[in-house]
């Protein structure tokens, strides 16, 4: 993964907004590549994974 240069942000909440998100996409880069993070039940029904519930 290649560093990026964090945001110009004109702001002390915008700034504390953007590192957050930044901190976040890092976090889920990292569990997706460990294989922990799992996608939502619809999407993997969709994908014929996991059956859908009886009406």
């Amino acid at each position: 993964m290649a560093e990026q240069p964090p945001q110009e942000a004109d702001g002390t909440e915008e700034e504390a907004d953007v590192v957050a998100r930044v901190a976040l996409e890092r976090a889920r880069e990292a569990a997706r590549a460990k294989g922990q993070l799992r996608t939502s039940a619809p999407r993997r029904r969709r994908a014929g994974r996991v059956p859908d519930a009886p009406p």
